[in-house]
């Protein structure tokens, strides 16, 4: 049985039965039971040890982790999912902090080390630590720190956390475990514990833990220096407490017993713990009778005292305790409840009530009057009794029940209170001879009016009862008994003080009344209900209002100010308000008693919730004649001494203290002693964590902050927050200056808390960065200086050598001509001559000059071209053309060549009609380039062969033109270099020339959006390949094209798309290849033809090429044609153009789709061809003569012209607006395009393509249509139509009425 209890103590949980037992002899009031501040944010509630560091922090260890307590919020630091390898072990054993600051503890798994700087913990790594329990651990005075496990004392450096040594423990030569740390604070000396064996202390000569003399059976638990004398206070488990000397030379004097009548019963006599209170110097013990304690006495001589009611606790068992810094008593719970002891401030006493339950009567105090030894009580049951506390007798007066007014009022000239009976009799009552005496006062019943009732009683100085009822205010005197009506028509009387011979009358809905000694009467108007009034005499009076306000009226200034924020007030209604001699204003509300110090501007609160008061409401307050307060409250009431609440009596300034930074919504503990935070850039939002370290009192602070060095108001947080949250922090110093109240609500103004905050800049925020951007923009200023003047000299290179690029130009431009005079001369005449030679042999030496000659001219032209594209002055002149007539041509010329070197010429073109959209000359060089090539480097009896074809490529059809020999080739290295500028290939030998004709051959290719390339191989010949795209010249680069000339009015007649050939142009859309190819051939003898695959890029080419008609077939891939014919008859670009659907579908059904849709002609394969064409030609003379006939007939409708609604919407809206404007000669194309919310040009081309005319011969011919139709009416004059449809000029609108309609006007109607 010992040994269980051993063990139990050596895991320091102590059993502590409590007991309740008879009268006690101290106040018992005086000390508070209340739970731990932050219980429910533990993670266990069963506590292992409590433990307070130097900074105020409170340290719980647990099962599930090691907790801070900074007084608001608890940090747990444990291994979870969250932090996974924080500790081996979550369960905390002991704890200790070295003179650092640094927290090292102790767990089932090793022991650890937290750094408060940072809240890092580091393993004690080593040694087998990680695999044991950690029994105990202590820090010592010398920087030491001492861990007990395994049966032995490990001692560690505290700064370098080295080992410095290892004690085997061992007692009576068998190993064993220490229970108990001990650091005598007089000698420093260290003593041990054993849990099975006695005491031990180390000897710093032997380096050792030396077994110190021990008499006994059971083991000792603990040891406390004892305050007062100079002894030690030892435990032991089982022989009680003794008074331990260890420097007594008797052995009989080294242990000093405690009688077990002092200690109060034999189980006492088991001690598991041991306290003193540093402040009392009495011990508490955790003992099997309980948690006992004891009042200590100079002689060492111990008294027990009983246990308060409060402490009546049922069979708690409990691990550890300890005294905080302010001398509260922590009690950790292993299996229930942790609790705090703390006592009460002397100055407040409370007093239970429960004794009245004796009599009948509630407990709750609704009034009270305090008068020498008894108590003056109205309760809300209308029991008026007197009530002595010292013994709990009760006497109850006969006007108990009685119609008694809630009011009583203290008899300033005597003894005794005064009440009010049936609502206007005032009675005084007396206690003489154990009873309660009634005397009548005055009797205001036959003087009142109806309803009328005494609200407020108030005796002055001079024996002048005043009385305030609900209509009137009076006044009697109790020497000559005369009673006076001194203000008639008051409206309600709250409440009524006097100052000499000056009374203020506080009054509900008509201010405050005021009446002097003369008799002088005045109102002063306040803004809201007066309810209560307290007077600092000759100073100040102070009013409560009905909105819960404090107003404040300076007798001297005549002013009145509201007070609520420097009262603290929150709008809770007021019942009471009074002054102290020292002038501080109470003020009670149903929670709080706020005391406001005027010279101070700051005030104390009193709270009915506080665990030493623990009232539900705060009921009334009277303060008696020696200046001590009582308030009344729900099973019990308070004694107040007005000292409890003095500046003086502060026992020490609470600083703020950091413990916890938000940053970024990231929060982490920080240490208190932190005065300098240094946060990243990216830290823009910043909230900090404070605490006085007062955990019992942390609802209770308030804190404020500024910034410091400004000089600006204190922002002041709302009671009990604690985190002051910072947004938008700006870069470099955002200083803060703190402070906070005291418990009682008292600033610490002598001192605050500076914390520098400095937010670091981004690194491109930095001085260095900025010196950088200096030394950046010198440098770009620099290089912008030397670009500048470097571009200004390359613009000087340049114009140079363009001015000698021209006269380069100017100089082969003449000596081209220069040559060509001479050459002409020679080859006239040779033509001339040619003609009229018949003999062969001179035939054929003419020839040969002529062909030489023209050889020669040639390569001037060639010369020519090369500096026109060198200067970019080339461009395109392009047309349609058959491309195998072209080629035959040039074919025919190199015939005599052929025939000549004895090379074999062929030319193969398909097909028969190949039309490409091209510049015809210039292709014809390229070819003629090729060919001369060809012909020069291919021997005699080789062969060249000229080929063109089709050939699609990247979705469009290109011309392929190729000239091919089998001459003596080009190597594979030169083949890249081939069409560079005087490039000639080192293979050709004694064949040169300029070098410049494949190059000329090559830029007028790409001016086409072409390719050329070359495959040959040496001694097998080469074969040179051209590709142009055919029939489309969107492919052109707009640079190449030439410019249009400039019209009068570009924007009324806009360059539409080059016709060509002036052939309509057709759309085909159809997506089989070989239908399509065979259409295209058939179609282009006669228009111009497009083509697309489908109704996607069909769609495209109608929009980019607005063709004269669309051939469609139905059914394609992407778009079919029904859809193409929508999209393509609602879109208002290209609405107007006719479509033919084409199908090989006979059904009804997609025949009426392809009508509603907008089609214009359908048509079923197989087909004849004379009918397709027929209906083309058809549909295009129809909307010729539709155009001419909307142009000509006056009555014709837009419905006439267009085959749309999209068009005949276009053309109706036109028409009114241009209408609209008939009689405006000023209304012009600008107008009616902006009415339109078109641009000129796209207004232009849709008119031209919907009516065949500008939007200026539109308006002009809707003008004269309007003036046929009135000249055909007959009702007004030629003069009066021509100024109605916007004429200025009668002349003008003749000449342009014949022109329009081949008559004048006058002869109009005959026709």
């Amino acid at each position: 049985m010992m040994n269980k209890a051993l063990h139990h103590s050596i895991t320091c949980i102590f059993l502590i039965i409590v007991f309740f037992a008879g009268a006690y002899k101290l106040q018992s009031q005086n000390i508070g039971r209340f739970e731990l501040p932050h219980y429910g944010q533990l993670p266990n509630r069963q506590i292992k040890k409590i433990f307070q560091d130097s900074e105020g922090l409170i340290w719980y260890c647990t099962e599930d982790g090691l907790c801070r307590d900074d007084g608001y919020n608890i940090q747990i630091f444990r291994s979870d999912f969250k932090t996974p390898d924080v500790i081996k072990h979550n369960y905390i054993t002991c704890i200790t902090e070295d003179l650092s600051g640094k927290i090292w503890f102790g767990t089932l798994r090793g022991a650890y080390i937290l750094d408060k700087n940072d809240y890092r913990i580091t393993p004690i790594e080593g040694y087998g630590f990680d695999s044991w329990s950690i029994d105990e651990i202590k820090a010592t005075s010398d920087g030491l720190v001492y861990i007990a496990t395994n049966n032995k004392v490990y001692r560690f450096d505290a700064r370098s956390t080295r080992l410095t040594h290892s004690y085997d423990i061992e007692w009576q030569g068998v190993p064993n475990k220490v229970s108990f740390f001990f650091e005598d604070p007089q000698t420093h000396k260290l003593w041990i514990t054993l849990q099975k064996g006695g005491l031990c202390w180390f000897d710093k000569q032997q380096e050792r833990f030396v077994p110190f003399y021990w008499p006994f059976e059971t083991p000792p638990t603990a040891l406390v220096r004892d305050k007062n004398n100079h002894f030690i206070w030892l435990a032991t488990y089982g022989n009680g407490l003794f008074r331990f000397h260890p420097d007594a030379r008797n052995s009989s004097s080294i242990y000093v017993p405690i009688r077990e009548e002092a200690l109060g019963s034999p189980s006492a006599k088991i001690i598991y713990n041991l306290l003193q209170d540093p402040a009392s110097g009495d011990l508490w013990t955790g003992s099997g009778d309980g948690l006992c304690h004891y009042k200590t006495y100079p002689d060492g001589s111990l008294e027990r005292l009983s246990t308060p009611p409060s402490l009546q606790l049922e069979n708690k068992v409990f691990a550890s305790a300890m005294f905080d810094h302010e001398n509260n008593l922590w009690v950790a719970g292993d299996i229930h409840n942790s609790f705090i002891l703390s006592s009460l401030d002397s100055a407040i006493q409370r007093y239970s009530t429960q004794s009245l339950q004796r009599y009948g009567i509630p407990t709750n105090m609704d009034l009270l009057i305090h008068e020498d030894s008894l108590i003056w009580c109205l309760n809300k049951q209308k029991q008026l009794f007197a009530y002595f506390p010292s013994n709990g007798k009760v006497f109850t007066s006969k006007l108990s029940h009685r119609r008694t007014t809630p009011l009583l009022a203290k008899v300033r000239n005597g003894k005794g209170i005064y009440c009010i009976l049936k609502d206007n009799i005032v009675i005084r009552l007396t206690f003489e001879h154990n009873d309660i005496h009634e005397t009548e006062i005055v009797n205001m019943i036959s003087v009142a009016e109806a309803d009328e009732h005494i609200r407020t009683l108030h005796e002055d100085a001079y024996g002048q009862l005043w009385i305030g009822t609900s209509r009137n205010l009076y006044r009697y005197s109790l020497s000559s008994h005369r009673l006076e009506k001194i203000w008639a028509s008051t409206h309600m009387i709250n409440d009524i003080v006097t100052d000499g011979h000056t009374a203020f009358v506080s009054t509900e809905n008509n201010g405050l009344f005021v009446i002097e000694g003369q008799g002088t009467k005045k109102r002063i108007k306040i803004a809201e209900n007066g309810l209560g009034l307290a007077l600092q005499p000759g100073e100040i009076l102070w009013i409560s209002t009905a909105k819960g306000n404090i107003l404040r009226y300076d007798l001297h200034r005549k002013t009145l100010h509201s007070m609520d924020r420097e009262c603290g007030l929150n709008g809770n209604s007021i019942y009471n308000i009074t002054t102290d001699r020292k002038g501080k204003l109470w003020i009670l509300t149903r929670q709080n008693v706020m005391i406001f110090s005027p010279e101070k501007q700051t005030f104390s609160t009193l709270r009915a919730s506080s665990p030493h008061i623990d009232m539900e409401n705060f009921l009334c307050m009277y303060k008696d004649s020696d200046d001590s307060f009582y308030i009344g409250g729900q099973n019990g009431y308070l004694s107040v001494r007005t000292n409890a609440f003095s500046d003086k009596k502060k026992e020490k300034d609470f600083l703020p203290r950091l413990t916890a930074v938000t940053v970024n919504s990231q929060t982490r503990p920080i240490s208190s002693a932190t005065t300098t935070l240094k946060l990243p850039p990216s830290a823009q939002d910043l909230t900090l964590h404070l605490s006085t370290f007062t955990p019992l009192h942390s609802q209770n602070i308030r804190f404020a902050f500024r910034h410091a060095g400004r000089h600006e108001e204190w922002n002041v947080l709302p009671q009990g927050q604690n985190s002051i949250h910072l947004s938008q922090l700006s870069k470099g110093d955002n200083s803060l200056e703190i402070k906070s109240t005291d418990a009682n609500g008292h600033w610490n103004e002598t001192q605050s808390q500076v914390l520098h905050i400095y937010r670091a800049p981004w690194w491109y925020e930095t001085y260095a960065a900025y010196f950088l951007y200096v030394l950046g923009a010198v440098a770009v200023l620099f290089i912008y200086i030397h670009h500048v003047l470097k571009r200004q000299q390359a613009k000087n290179q340049q114009a140079a050598q363009k001015q000698m690029e021209e006269m380069k130009y100017r100089f082969f431009t003449n000596i081209s001509h220069e040559l060509r005079t001479p050459l002409t001369l020679i080859i006239a005449p040779l033509e001339y001559l040619l003609k009229k030679e018949e003999n062969p042999d001179t035939r054929k030496q003419l020839k040969t000059i002529d062909r030489n000659a023209h050889n020669l001219l040639s390569l001037v032209n060639q010369l020519l071209d090369f500096r026109r594209i060198e200067m970019k002055g080339e461009t395109l002149a392009l047309e349609t053309f058959n491309l195998k007539d072209m080629l035959s041509r040039i074919y025919e010329s190199f015939l005599p060549m052929s025939e000549e070197k004895n090379i074999r010429f062929n030319f193969h073109c398909h097909p028969e009609t190949f039309l490409v959209t091209a510049d015809s000359p210039k292709i014809e060089k390229v070819v003629n380039n090729l060919l001369s090539n060809a012909f020069k480097f291919t021997p005699q009896g080789g062969h060249v062969t000229l080929k063109a074809y089709p050939e699609p490529s990247d979705g469009r059809e290109m011309a392929v033109i190729q000239v091919e020999d089998n001459g003596i080739g080009i190597p594979a290295e030169e083949q890249t270099h081939i069409f560079e500028r005087f490039h000639q290939a080192s293979s050709h030998k004694g064949n040169t020339g300029s070098g410049i004709g494949l190059n000329v051959a090559k830029e007028y290719v790409q001016m086409h959006h072409g390719k050329i390339d070359v495959s040959s191989s040496p001694g097998k010949g080469s074969c040179f390949t051209v590709r142009i795209p055919v029939g489309n010249i969107s492919h052109v680069p707009s640079p190449f094209l030439p410019a249009a000339p400039q019209q009068e009015h570009p924007v009324d007649n806009p360059t539409l798309p080059v016709d060509y050939t002036g052939r309509p142009k057709i759309l085909l859309v159809e997506d089989n290849n070989d239908f399509r190819h065979y259409l295209q051939e058939e179609l282009r003898r006669h228009f111009v033809v497009f083509e697309a695959s489908d109704g996607e890029e069909g769609e495209a080419v109608a929009l980019q090429q607005k063709p004269d008609i669309i051939i469609t077939d139905l059914m394609m891939p992407k778009m079919d044609g029904i859809e193409l014919c929508k999209r393509i008859k609602h879109n208002i670009d290209v609405s107007y153009i006719p479509i033919i659907l084409l199908t090989a579908s006979a059904s009804v059904e997609n025949e009426e789709r392809g009508y509603k849709e907008g089609a214009d002609a359908y048509m079923t394969k197989p087909f004849k061809w004379e009918i397709l064409t027929a209906r083309i030609h058809n549909l295009l003379a129809q909307r010729r003569q539709q155009q001419n006939e909307f142009k000509q007939n006056a009555e014709a409708e837009a419905k006439d012209v267009t085959i749309s609604p999209a068009d005949e919407d276009f053309l109706n809206k036109a028409l009114r607006f241009v209408e609209k404007n008939m009689d405006n000669s000023e209304y012009s194309v600008d107008e009616l395009s902006d009415d339109m919310a078109m641009s000129r040009a796209t207004l232009f081309r849709k008119m031209r393509s919907v009516i065949g005319m500008s939007p200026t011969d539109f308006i002009r011919n809707t003008r004269l249509k309007r003036a046929a139709q009135l000249i055909t009416e007959g009702r007004l004059s030629v003069t009066e139509i021509a100024y109605s449809v916007g004429y200025s000029s009668p002349g003008h609108f003749t000449k342009s009425f014949k022109k329009e309609f081949g008559v004048l006007p006058t002869q109009y109607h005959k026709t």
